[in-house]
């Protein structure tokens, strides 16, 4: 019986169909792609915080140069102290002080006001449409209490905002920027030359017509020192604890 031939089964090779080929190229441009498309965001990004970066710090310098140079504190209603002046045979006048603008000057005003130092001190020097002038124990002009204290005002390199208008209360000095020490005066009527020159601290809040009735009554036309006797008489200035309806 003759052997039965036995036939080996050729296996073709399998070659990648052209279909597939195009398709493995085209995933690979889409990978390629989609990397290219993360590196861009990541360049957009750290482009983006750059710019946020640089803006952060140019706000920031705009605002430090915009702020104004406040003394080291801030504006606050503990800024502020008040006073009553009570001038004899005419009444009180309330006094805001602001602490903000002129620190050094407000805590000089009340620490001698608060001592007593004031007390029968007289108003020696009054001129219409212009200011009362007091606080000099020897009634000169010449005289003044045991220290002097730093001029608070532009001229002096310290910045202050307060204008000398109507009711404003500042500090009397001689051509020494450094001299003030308890003379202060009470502006009558508007006299914005002297801001920048001159330490304001504070404004009349309530009683303004006793001072118009004071200047009225013993007010001069040019500048001298009224004479003894004829003089309006500081009965006291102390602190106190303001209430709103005493400001009104």
């Amino acid at each position: 019986m003759a052997k039965k031939k036995e036939v080996k089964k050729t296996t073709k090779k399998e070659t990648p169909k052209k279909n597939n080929i195009k398709t493995k190229v085209e995933d690979k441009k889409v990978e390629v792609k989609k990397e290219l498309k993360k590196e861009e965001t990541k360049k957009d990004r750290g482009l983006m915080f750059a710019i946020i970066g640089i803006a952060l710090v140019v706000v920031l310098a705009v605002t430090c140069f915009l702020i104004p140079e406040s003394n080291g504190t801030n504006k606050s209603e503990e800024d502020k102290a008040y006073a009553i002046l009570t001038i004899k045979d005419y009444g009180d006048v309330v006094l805001e002080l602001d602490r903000n603008e002129a620190p050094i000057t407000v805590d000089n005003f009340l620490e001698l006001a608060n001592s007593g130092f004031y007390d029968g001190v007289s108003f020696h020097r009054i001129i219409k449409g212009f200011m009362m002038q007091g606080g000099d124990p020897e009634g000169t002009g010449l005289g003044g209490a045991e220290k002097t204290i730093k001029g608070e005002f532009e001229y002096n390199g310290v910045k202050n905002n307060i204008s000398h208008v109507r009711g404003t209360i500042s500090m009397a000095r001689s051509d020494d920027p450094d001299s003030a020490s308890s003379q202060f005066f009470i502006i009558h009527q508007d006299y914005t030359s002297l801001d920048g020159y001159y330490a304001g601290f504070g404004h009349v809040v309530s009683g303004m017509e006793v001072i118009d009735k004071v200047v009225e009554d013993f007010g001069t036309e040019d500048d001298q020192i009224l004479p003894e006797g004829k003089r309006p008489i500081i009965s006291s200035i102390r602190e106190i604890q303001i209430t709103q309806d005493v400001v009104e």
